[in-house]
């Protein structure tokens, strides 16, 4: 079954803040690009970028290039269709929409986990189980 990788743990991965959490997120990624069951969204791209230029400072080619590296990743693409379920899951499960953008997405890659340290453990969510690897 195929996995989808928030960006938080990807952040995690670069962020020399915490070793720990620094150390799992590796593991994680490498794992799942072993194993080519690892998917990411446009938006979780989106988000890193931003996230790697301005709260841990790394260069914007290091981080394109970051992202490229990331090729064996699933990529899922957005649509409006799936902007309208986010709207819908964000007011059914009472979460973020960006939170909710995750979820759609994961779901129509046909996943069945989450990792993400943004939202409840071991959760289930339309059918994907929430997995906090920093637990």
């Amino acid at each position: 079954m195929k996995e989808f990788v928030d960006t938080n743990v990807f952040v995690y991965a670069y962020d020399r803040a915490d070793q720990r959490k620094q150390e799992i997120a590796r593991g994680l990624i490498r794992r799942l690009e072993q194993s080519g069951k690892g998917v990411v969204s446009l938006q979780v791209q989106q988000e890193f970028f931003w996230a790697a230029t301005r709260k841990l400072r790394i260069e914007p080619l290091k981080v394109k290039a970051i992202l490229q590296s990331w090729a064996r990743f699933e990529t899922v693409m957005p649509s409006q269709a799936t902007v309208f379920e986010a709207i819908d899951c964000s007011m059914t499960w009472q979460l973020s929409f960006w939170n909710s953008l995750v979820i759609v997405a994961a779901e129509h890659a046909r996943c069945g986990s989450v990792y993400s340290e943004d939202m409840n453990d071991q959760q289930l969510l339309r059918g994907l189980k929430i997995v906090n690897p920093f637990v």
